[in-house]
């Protein structure tokens, strides 16, 4: 990943997932755009990274970056990487949304 975000931290952790040191209002800006209805579809790539990596997910960029395999509190998904900066398909938005709900992550769980 071009962040450096592989493996950067254990999803099985305990406190994973429960928004341990963060609180940046920008990761929450993002979380909340995941979970916006209607659907956000101006989210960047990168934002979702750093979100990711915030909540405790191990990343691993898979097929010459155009995959991340993301794990999260026990839960593992492989997240298609937008070919822009821009997630713009509605299907990769459900994907994450999904995934994240499937973690147990909500709205607040950067807050």
């Amino acid at each position: 990943m071009a962040g450096g975000h592989e493996g950067a931290s254990a999803a099985g952790s305990p406190d994973a997932g429960k928004g341990m040191a963060m609180g940046h209002h920008h990761d929450q800006k993002t979380l909340d755009a995941i979970f916006a209805h209607p659907m956000a579809m101006n989210v960047k790539w990168r934002d979702v990274e750093h979100v990711l990596d915030a909540l405790g997910a191990e990343l691993h960029v898979a097929h010459d970056g155009r995959e991340v395999k993301a794990s999260l509190n026990g839960v593992d998904r492989v997240l298609h990487v937008p070919h822009g900066p821009v997630i713009e398909s509605r299907d990769q938005m459900v994907q994450l949304r999904h995934f994240l709900e499937e973690a147990g992550v909500t709205r607040s769980s950067l807050a």
